[in-house]
Order: C-alpha cells, then sequence, then structure tokens
C-alpha cells in the first residue's frame, strides 16, 4: 500500500487501540460512516454545506429581509431563523450514532463478501 495504513499491520505495527482511536476521529462525512451509517453521514454532510460562510450570509440575508418585510407591514410574527430551521430538517447532530460490536461484524463481513475474500 503506496499510502496510508493497511489492516494487516494490526497486531504488528498498529494496535487494535491505535486502530479505534482513528477509527474514532474520523469525520462523520467520511467513507467509513458512509458505510456503515449512511444517513447520519448524509446528515453531517448536509449541516456541513449549512455551515459554510456563504450560505449563512444568505440565509441571514434571507432572514432580515422577511423581518423587514413584517416590520412594514406592521405584524409582530416573525418566521423562524432559515438557519435553524434547516439544520433541525437535517437531523441537527453532526455525529453519527453509536454502532454496536455485533453491527460492526455485520458490515465487516458484508464488505468481504462484496470484496470475495471469504
Amino acid at each position: 500500500m503506496a499510502v496510508g495504513r493497511s489492516l494487516s499491520e494490526v497486531g504488528r505495527s498498529l494496535m487494535w487501540t491505535d486502530l479505534r482511536a482513528f477509527m474514532g476521529s474520523l469525520g462523520s462525512e467520511s467513507n467509513f460512516w458512509r458505510k456503515v451509517a449512511p444517513e447520519a453521514a448524509e446528515k453531517a454532510t448536509r449541516k456541513k454545506e449549512l455551515m459554510r460562510v456563504e450560505n449563512q450570509l444568505l440565509m441571514s440575508l434571507h432572514d432580515a429581509l422577511w423581518d423587514i418585510a413584517y416590520a412594514q407591514a406592521g405584524s409582530e410574527d416573525r418566521l423562524p431563523r432559515l438557519l435553524s430551521t434547516l439544520i433541525d430538517g437535517a437531523g441537527g447532530g453532526d455525529s453519527p450514532r453509536r454502532v454496536s460490536e455485533a453491527e460492526s461484524r455485520d458490515v465487516a463481513a458484508s464488505m468481504r463478501r462484496e470484496r470475495g475474500d471469504q
């Protein structure tokens, strides 16, 4: 393997605790989480997109324009902030759910079957 680490290193130069620490530090939009928990990875990707500065500025501008429109109409009502509405719709949290060891073994076995390693 030219770049990165290989699972064959586990038990030799890479300890299981190192592997666990690496897996815990993966971003929630990583390919690993896309395979293990695709719905959580999709929500994290959407939230990351919403949190870009350009998108936040556009949403703030949207909210300000609506606030002005409501004020000119003499209404005390206010729309909920667009960013918070979209984040709630994206699922809120950005960490994937905790995966049990049995689920991780099942995923590992299915990945081996897909590659034809069994």
